[in-house]
């Protein structure tokens, strides 16, 4: 139950904090694989977001 109107916020702020830390975000695109050779790079982003 909600008793005061200010309380809305600050439950909906409670809400996205426990979403953001079930989510990644990844963005960019990859010049270097590392220790992976290009094509085993993209094979696995690939497969990751599959």
């Amino acid at each position: 139950m909600v008793n005061d109107y200010n309380e809305i916020t600050e439950i909906l702020s409670i809400l996205v904090d426990r979403y953001r830390r079930k989510t990644i975000f990844i963005s960019g695109s990859a010049d270097n694989y590392g220790n992976f050779s290009d094509e085993e790079g993209k094979i696995f982003l690939h497969t990751f977001f599959r």
